[in-house]
């Protein structure tokens, strides 16, 4: 069987960056669903006419809409793609719920509202369409290993871990959450609170999108740091771990993973210390994240799996970005994320989740 896809939002990240020839391809929601075996895409929808020009070159068997309600209704597609800014994304997965889909894959952050994501989960669960939010670093077995890997004690107790990112908390710092949440939280559970400051350092954002630095503390007692850089500078998306028996250093950007086991000292008796060179590698650096994503929206809709990346965690990372905005705004202020989860949280502006999933790499 194929199944029928379209796109709404059909900018950069929906479509446009097939045209990059460094990225990995399929390199957009577009890109997925022309290149997996079992799907077809039919339809592509933005408000920006100009998009129909590179829908031309790239999709030219694709129906062009502006409104997509319009094209939800006379395409009827299985698959639906939200490429769009997170303010939208509610309303549009709603539509395509109601309109039939099997399944929906939304940009990050699913939504700049708490509650409106929350009731949208529930909606899409008892329609029984699969939601999945394209926290992309979800569908690598590469980093699914590590947190396993971690879980099961790769490098002992962990004493503390450090991640890096650039270009705006919401618009980049919520794939380091995730990713954290997602290698962190088997051995030591959920975030419990905050500390966050902004970086008014020579960094680069997109407006209305701060690049915020902060602490997040795990349940265990962990603590971990984040510290946003300058994009201007370069490109950078990395977390290092550190643990009793070793290091992990992972690298976002070239897809690799190196383990650095703690050994005896070079130069001083009865001492122990990290090699300059790591003891293993793992690395897929020419994976693409959409053909993974493609690959598990198909497998949930024939019943094999569940979604690797899900509107319950995409909801916890929205939480967690939530509650560093709000301490960053009270210089840093702890903030305590309440036991029953993010629905106890303070709801912020809408404009401090202003930047667009288009900009989003």
């Amino acid at each position: 069987m194929t199944y029928r896809a379209a796109v709404i939002g059909s900018g950069r990240i929906g479509l446009a960056l097939e045209l990059d020839p460094k990225r990995p391809k399929p390199a957009t929601h577009a890109g997925a669903w022309m290149q997996h075996p079992k799907t077809e895409l039919v339809a592509l929808c933005d408000s920006d006419p100009a998009f129909k020009t590179v829908a031309g070159k790239l999709a030219p068997d694709a129906i062009c809409y502006s409104d997509a309600q319009a094209m939800l209704s006379a395409e009827r597609p299985e698959i639906v793609s939200i490429a769009t800014h997170q303010d939208s994304h509610v309303e549009l997965a709603r539509l395509a719920v109601a309109c039939g889909a099997k399944a929906v894959l939304c940009e990050k952050p699913i939504s700049d509202n708490l509650a409106a994501a929350r009731a949208l989960i529930d909606e899409a669960n008892n329609a029984g369409v699969h939601l999945i939010v394209n926290h992309a670093r979800r569908f690598d077995p590469l980093l699914r290993r590590l947190a396993d890997e971690l879980s099961n004690g790769l490098i002992g107790d962990l004493l503390q871990v450090t991640g890096y990112y650039v270009y705006g908390l919401v618009s980049t710092g919520t794939h380091l959450i995730d990713l954290l949440r997602m290698t962190l939280g088997p051995r030591e559970g959920d975030v419990t609170w905050v500390a966050a400051w902004p970086n008014t350092h020579r960094v680069h954002y997109p407006e209305g999108d701060p690049c915020i630095d902060g602490v997040l503390g795990f349940e265990s007692g962990l603590k971990v740091f984040i510290q946003s850089l300058d994009m201007r500078s370069y490109d950078h998306f990395e977390v290092r771990y550190f643990g009793r028996d070793g290091a992990v250093v992972c690298n976002g950007l070239t897809r690799r993973v190196d383990l650095f086991a703690a050994g005896e000292a070079a130069t001083r008796a009865g001492f122990s210390e990290l090699p300059h060179a790591p003891s293993d590698s793992w690395s897929n650096p020419n994976c693409s994240y959409f053909e993974l994503a493609a690959e598990n929206v198909v497998d949930c809709i024939e019943g094999r799996t569940q979604p690797l990346s899900t509107g319950r965690d995409s909801v916890a990372a929205l939480a967690i970005l939530q509650a560093m905005l709000e301490s960053s705004e009270a210089e840093g202020r702890r903030v305590v994320l309440p036991s029953e989860g993010a629905a106890g949280l303070p709801q912020l502006p809408a404009q401090v989740f202003v930047s667009a999933s288009n900009r989003i790499r």
